[in-house]
């Protein structure tokens, strides 16, 4: 998916370059790893649906969105999801790999987690201030409102007694990456003064191409050949619907999972029993589920480049 080409083709690649920067600048105040965090070139998916959504929101209410508000709110949408990955990453850090993925990402940081949550408070409350830099009490009350249902999947997720299914998976990444594509494009369109119903469908988009966003990354990362990465993934601490796929018809997918977690067994065992089980397959069939949605509730929205660029987006998961 070449973002970049979303960026340019639309006009706001200079704007996408600034968020970066910004980003860099913020993250290196708080002693965090640049580079996990930003990667030079690369626009970010959600202030990509941010901008694509305030501009179908001004087709309706002939109301363009003001830029200096639109980057307040495309900062806080990022710096509140990099504030979650901390999160996540802090909830687990007494465990091998999660503790080795938590000195790569944290850097000089990670002695402000091992005393109290400082650091990633920090990158919340700059989020809330740049949220209130948009100027709008509505816009507002969403972003709070996402935030409280991000927190519950992860709580949700945390609290589990029992190796979770694949609905257990799925239900957290609606609520989870699903919610923050939902918010992105929700404030998007509120943005630009956009009829509510227009807003909830632009929501409802956002919420699918979540899904099938975090399916697809999931999918890149167990089909891939840098087992690195795929161990940072698992060391995240977040549940694989996939793997949850595959752990319902046999448990040594669950045992080798939980071995791995431990740094008992190597990813690429994981990968082995994976591929031979029908589980890879049947997240693609899902992820097109997700897709063909998406793509269903753009029909209701006026014909643009930017509704096209939405669609785009949505059928190259599918591919």
């Amino acid at each position: 998916m070449d973002l970049d080409n979303v960026a340019q083709h639309e006009g706001f690649s200079e704007q996408m370059s600034q968020l970066d920067n910004a980003i860099r600048d913020i993250m290196q105040s708080e002693g965090y790893s640049e580079e996990f965090f930003v990667a030079p070139g690369v626009p970010r998916i959600r202030p990509v649906l941010i901008y694509l959504s305030s501009e179908i929101g001004a087709l309706e209410s002939q109301e363009t969105a003001e830029k200096g508000r639109l980057m307040h709110l495309a900062l806080s949408a990022e710096l509140f999801y990099s504030a979650v990955l901390v999160h996540d990453l802090a909830l687990g850090e007494t465990g091998s790999k999660r503790r080795a993925v938590l000195k790569k990402i944290l850097g000089r940081a990670l002695r402000l987690h091992e005393k109290s949550w400082h650091g990633g408070n920090q990158l919340i409350t700059r989020s809330f201030e740049l949220m209130m830099m948009t100027k709008s009490s509505d816009i507002m009350s969403e972003f709070v409102r996402s935030m409280r249902e991000v927190q519950d999947a992860q709580k949700s997720v945390a609290e589990l007694e029992s190796f979770p299914t694949s609905d257990d998976v799925l239900s957290f990444i609606e609520t989870y990456t699903g919610e923050m594509f939902a918010f992105a494009c929700r404030a998007g369109g509120m943005m630009a003064k956009a009829p509510r119903s227009q807003c909830n469908l632009l929501a409802r988009y956002g919420r699918e191409l979540g899904v099938a966003w975090h399916l697809t990354e999931e999918l890149a990362h167990l089909e891939g050949k840098n087992l690195s990465a795929l161990e940072d993934q698992i060391g995240l601490g977040r549940p694989f619907y996939t793997v949850a796929l595959a752990a319902e018809t046999d448990v040594v997918v669950r045992d080798v999972w939980q071995s791995v977690q431990r740094d008992e067994t190597d990813v690429a065992t994981l990968m082995q029993v994976l591929h031979q089980s029908t589980a890879l397959p049947q997240t693609r069939q899902k992820v097109a589920q997700r897709v063909w949605s998406a793509r269903s509730l753009l029909k209701d929205l006026p014909q643009s480049s930017h509704r096209d660029q939405l669609e785009q987006l949505a059928s190259a998961l599918a591919k």
